[in-house]
Formats: structure tokens, sequence, C-alpha cells
């Protein structure tokens, strides 16, 4: 969900998500990194006529991708009997919680009441439907399972072994990936508050293009030193604004009141934090220090300088005591 609270038509509502008002996509991710492979604008219902929504998301995200054996999982929203069997007819395996009210579920395994830990299981054509006993039923559905057992510790604070189907541990590791880039959305995003929706989904698809080189760069620099300040997340997004803005150029309309003399070219950045030692484009300025200290040229002048502050917008010296005697660090 893309959060917006404007108006447009084909906003969507969901009140059980943190953002409960805004756009809505489909997306395609990888299980493991939440790096995005597709995705999809949700516009509203169509009155095309099929097997349902579901059905058609899944398909069409998974055009580029189908006949090349690869492993889908998703939750009972999508999931069907339909769906499954056409996908594995494309040589694509799904797996995936289902909903005991779809169409096709065999009701034979809803009858007996199972105690925790205990499971059944339904095969046919390649398929198997399974129902586990957890806190409560959990009802999956998989192309890629054979349904064997494995035992696992009851929770993290219960050390009691129970027998869970490998379909259901198989789901709860690889389950995660659009989650993975929602978290990652969430973290410093460079979206604006505006009137128009398509600024919005903008700013929305731009945060993910941000997401998914982070993810490639991220793999690139494997094995991972152990300092994460390095290769977090708000590391990358700095490294792209200074590569962005540090040989920036350009000329600023001037403002009454306001020195907006233009950047010429970055000479020494952070000094200060913050503030970067640059070289201002036009013709000298007086040195703001300089004057402040009394200090003068040999034949009593005015001392000039083209450098100056970033972010004050003062011309100083290039020299280091103007600056630091300018921002208080001496």
């Amino acid at each position: 969900m893309i959060k917006f609270d404007g108006r447009l038509r084909w906003k969507q509502y969901m009140p059980k998500k943190t953002v409960k008002w805004g756009i809505k996509l489909w997306c395609l991710c990888d299980s493991l990194t939440g790096y995005c492979l597709a995705f999809n604008v949700y516009t509203g219902k169509d009155d095309v006529q099929g097997k349902g929504l579901a059905y058609r998301v899944v398909m069409h995200l998974l055009r580029g991708y189908l006949d090349k054996h690869y492993h889908v999982y998703a939750d009972n929203f999508f999931s069907s009997i339909p769906l499954v069997r056409d996908l594995l007819n494309h040589n694509t395996y799904y797996c995936g919680t289902i909903r005991k009210t779809s169409k096709g579920f065999p009701t034979q395994i809803t009858e007996p009441k199972l105690m925790i830990g205990e499971s059944r299981k339904v095969g046919r054509d390649g398929m198997m439907v399974l129902r586990w006993m957890d806190k409560r039923d959990v009802y999956i559905v998989s192309s890629n399972h054979a349904g064997r057992d494995q035992m696992k510790q009851r929770s993290k604070f219960n050390a009691n072994l129970i027998s869970c189907p490998e379909a259901v541990l198989d789901y709860n590791r690889k389950m995660g990936g659009v989650d993975h880039l929602d978290q990652f959305r969430s973290y410093y995003n460079v979206g604006r508050t505006g009137k128009k929706w398509w600024k919005y989904l903008f700013w929305g698809l731009f945060d993910i293009a941000i997401i998914n080189a982070y993810i490639v760069w991220q793999l690139q620099l494997r094995p991972l030193p152990k300092g994460r300040k390095t290769w977090g997340l708000k590391a990358f997004k700095l490294k792209i604004v200074h590569a962005l803005c540090d040989d920036f150029f350009g000329r600023k309309r001037g403002v009454q009141g306001i020195n907006t003399l233009g950047i010429d070219f970055v000479v020494s950045r952070n000094l200060k934090e913050g503030h970067s030692l640059v070289r201002f484009e036009g013709r000298k300025k007086g040195c703001v220090s300089c004057i402040r200290a009394g200090r003068r040229t040999n034949s009593g002048r005015c001392i000039e300088t083209s450098f100056g502050c970033s972010t004050c917008s003062a011309p100083l010296c290039k020299m280091p005591p103007c600056f630091h005697e300018f921002h208080g660090m001496l």
C-alpha cells in the first residue's frame, strides 16, 4: 500500500493494515532478499469474467517466469485449486495457505478433530492439500512437497517437540518477500506531500527502485563487513545523495536578504557536520570571518574570497581558521 488520503476513484481501504488508505500494488518479490521482480497497480474491479481477481493477478505477474520451474509462495487470498493446477501445467510450483471454503477444496480433511501436531493430507494430480493443528487449524495447498513431516520446537518459549509438515516450515521460511520489501520501503522514504495522486505513486515506485538497487549493491559487497553503518540502507541512500549533489553546478535566483551564490564545486566535505567548504561561482566576496576579526590585506583592503560554506552561504577564506572560527569550532 502506498499511503494516499486524497480523492481517487480506485483508492483502497484496508482496515487491518498499518496503511489503511492508499494505492494498492500487487508485487512479485524474491523470497530471500525482497527484490521486486514485477508489480501491477490495482485500479479496481473490471468486467472480465473468469477465474477471479486473485487468479488473474498471479498469472499476470508470473508471465515471464512460467515454464522455468520456479517455486511461488502466497497467502490464502491468492490460493485456489485451479491456480495451483494451471501453474503446475506450466512447470511452476506453488505453496500457500488456502481457505477451506475455496472451490475444489477436499472437505474430507475438515471432519476429524485433530490434536496439536497432528495433520491430515490429501494428494491429487500432483497437488497436496493438508490440514495441520497448531493453536488452530492451518490449511496448506502445495505442489512442491511430498507430504513429509519434521519435528520442531513448539515455540521459542516452549522446548517441547511436535510434528510439523515440511510444507508449513517451508512456507514460514519463504513467505516474507513482499513484507521484506515493505519494511525496507518504510525506512528513510523520499515521499513528499501533495494533492496529486500520481506524485504519491511516483515516489512509492521510486522508493522500490532504490530498494532494488540497494539489494543488488549489498549482494555485491558480500561478505558484509561487521559495521552495519558502512552497508546499511541509510549509508546507501547517503551515497546516492552525495553522488548526485556533490558536483552540482547552477545559479539560484537572488532573494532579498539571502546570499544565494551558485556552487562551483566542493572543496572539502563535512568539515563540520552538515557544512562543507565549497567554491562559489561569480565575483569574490569579503570573508565574513576576517571582517569580524579585523583582518585586512597589507594595503588595508578587505580580504576577499571565492570560497565559503555551502549551508550558510557565507563567504569564507579557503584556509581552515576562517571556516572553523565562523562555525565556533575553535
